[in-house]
């Protein structure tokens, strides 16, 4: 009997820790509460950490180490009731850079004017099948969307999988749900319509191989060879910076750049005059808002 106590504990434990490829770090923020009852921010707030760092995810089997570290932080602006809310989301991710102490982030993005409905010990579901409501709906979308990033990381087209369940779960949400951030809509620059539009569109494969060569081929081979390393990070920005030209307002584009700008000026400051010019111009045409962060390299 205690063999087989022992046995069930072990196969419970494996279970648990292939469970757990997130690690979520939430945080609810609201400035007053007029009308809800604050303990339900924090209910909620608890209740979405344990939505993205208890559900099983993928078939893949994560080590402690190699969970996928990000943040969501969910600041409310507005009650419409005691149950009814606006919100910004902030949503982030981070990927290790191998046989360093550095983590590069992989995406950074504001979610703004999201409406959803919660009261206490309601269920956050992972509805990726079926619609069941507008914030687990939303949550589920972003846990696939940063699965995707960081699989393409690591292997080109890697976030395929993942990409395609974000994808279904925006198909799945009725037009009865209120929220443009589900539709496609011309001239809007960034919602999730889009994000996940921009990041299947066959026009965007350069990008994600580039991507994937920037991270696998770039940064984690940096500490080795950071000459041959800086050669390929360039060579990827330039192909990115096609796909900008190809594809204006790209939003996977425009997530790189907020993303990575302040990488590059560091990762390119012992660089040769030259080397640190071309990557300057190719920036500057890249997103020229944010001409003053890499100044340096000029």
């Amino acid at each position: 009997m205690q063999k087989i106590v022992f046995v069930f504990i072990l196969i419970f434990s494996f279970a648990t820790a292939k469970a757990q490829e997130l690690k979520m770090n939430v945080s609810v923020k609201v400035q007053e509460t007029k009308i809800a009852d604050p303990r339900v921010f924090k209910t909620l707030e608890r209740s979405l950490s344990e939505f993205f760092n208890k559900t099983q995810w993928t078939e893949d089997i994560y080590e402690d180490e190699e969970k996928i570290e990000c943040d969501l932080q969910i600041t409310i602006t507005s009650e419409l009731s005691a149950t009814s809310f606006t919100a910004d989301f902030v949503i982030q991710a981070i990927r290790p850079v191998y046989g360093s102490n550095y983590s590069s982030q992989i995406l950074n993005h504001i979610d703004k004017g999201i409406s959803f409905k919660y009261q206490e010990l309601d269920p956050i579901q992972n509805n990726s099948e079926i619609y069941t409501d507008n914030l687990s709906s939303i949550l589920t979308f972003y846990a696939y969307i940063i699965l995707g990033m960081d699989y393409d990381t690591f292997s080109p087209l890697g976030g395929d999988p993942y990409f395609n369940i974000a994808k279904n779960i925006m198909t799945n949400v009725p037009n009865s749900s209120g929220d443009d951030g589900w539709v496609f809509k011309g001239g809007v620059t960034r919602n999730r319509n889009k994000l996940i539009s921009d990041i299947l569109n066959p026009s965007v494969r350069d990008f994600r191989q580039s991507f994937y060569e920037y991270h696998r081929l770039g940064l984690d081979t940096a500490g080795d060879d950071p000459l041959k390393a800086r050669a390929i990070m360039s060579n990827a920005v330039e192909v990115i910076g096609k796909v900008e030209r190809d594809l204006p307002n790209s939003m996977i584009v425009k997530i790189f750049a907020d993303c990575k700008f302040g990488e590059l000026v560091e990762v390119f400051k012992p660089a040769q005059p030259a080397e640190k010019k071309k990557m300057f111009n190719m920036l500057v045409k890249l997103d020229p808002a944010q001409t003053d962060e890499i100044q340096v390299l000029k």
